[in-house]
């Protein structure tokens, strides 16, 4: 089933607002992160780049449901499955990436080229590896959407053909 489908039964509005709301509390340990270990005192930037992620975290959330929907129409699944799994997979892969890039900034030497991005400020660093990891979560969703979709056009194909 279609997440199209699922309007007639759970409202647009109150899935994106869920997806939005759970987005926004999974940038609670990001906004404690960049506040007590990379000491980023702007306030701008500590509220609102994460507000911004949120809106990326709502659509890979969507787009991953959908997904996931679309992928196990044939089979007996519970929604809430569904949407826990879309938001296991999503949230592992923006905390993973998140903290796994300013893991290795810490731990590793830079190489000669890419040296000047130790001296940023933290307010810099925090702002680059946010949106690079936002970019990174948004083509992971589009990637997982585009071969699901390859795979249920062939599925479709074979069962025509029988």
């Amino acid at each position: 089933m279609s997440i199209a489908l699922w309007w007639k039964r759970l409202p647009l509005a109150a899935l994106a607002l869920f997806y939005f709301g759970l987005s926004l509390l999974v940038q609670i340990p990001i906004i404690y992160h960049a506040q007590y270990y990379l000491i980023v005192e702007e306030v701008k930037v500590l509220y609102f780049v994460p507000l911004g992620a949120s809106l990326v975290l709502t659509t890979s959330f969507v787009l991953v449901t959908d997904t996931l929907s679309k992928q196990w129409v044939k089979r007996p699944t519970n929604d809430f499955v569904i949407i826990l799994i879309a938001i296991l997979v999503v949230v592992a892969t923006y905390y993973a990436g998140y903290f796994g890039v300013f893991y290795i900034q810490a731990s590793m030497e830079l190489p000669e080229y890419l040296s000047n991005l130790r001296y940023l400020t933290s307010e810099h660093q925090f702002i680059i590896v946010t949106n690079t990891v936002l970019a990174l979560q948004a083509f992971f969703a589009l990637v997982i959407n585009e071969r699901v979709q390859k795979r249920l056009s062939i599925i479709l194909k074979k069962g025509k053909k029988k």
